[in-house]
């Protein structure tokens, strides 16, 4: 549950996080490398934009 609070904090994209969490991790990295916040650093273009796109759109709604 940490994980994707964490993910969702950082704005990553939750498929592409977590298919690399459960494809690498077998593989031994290092869980300090998964973090979240890490992980978007070495894969920057998996930032998760949908919730900023719908917050936009709510507000243009009103």
């Amino acid at each position: 549950m940490s994980l994707v609070g964490s993910r969702k904090e950082n704005q990553v994209d939750p498929w592409a996080y977590l298919r690399s969490v459960f494809t690498d991790l077998p593989r031994g990295a290092g869980h300090e490398d998964l973090l979240p916040d890490r992980w978007l650093a070495a894969n920057p273009t998996h930032r998760w934009a949908i919730a900023n796109r719908r917050k936009e759109e709510r507000l243009a709604k009103t």
